[in-house]
């Protein structure tokens, strides 16, 4: 299981990577999709419904696992 979740990160990064190398890639207009209110900070309901306005549809329990694993606070 260790080594499946380390495979998952990995590609997790090589994505995130690609994604931010592309020309038209804005980070700051992608933040701006999550941060509803506006505030400067993303909660966990933000994410469940920014991507869902994008079409994605994720449980609140893997929400919450990305929060915890990338929350730096």
């Amino acid at each position: 299981m260790i080594n499946e979740l380390i495979s998952l990160d990995k590609k997790v990064e090589l994505q995130k990577n690609d994604t931010a190398s592309k020309h038209d890639f804005n980070t700051y207009d992608a933040f701006r999709i999550f941060d509803i209110d506006g505030v400067g900070s993303v909660a966990a309901q933000d994410l469940k419904y920014g991507l869902s306005d994008i079409g994605v549809f994720v449980s609140m329990e893997d929400i919450l696992l990305f929060v915890n694993r990338f929350d730096r606070d």
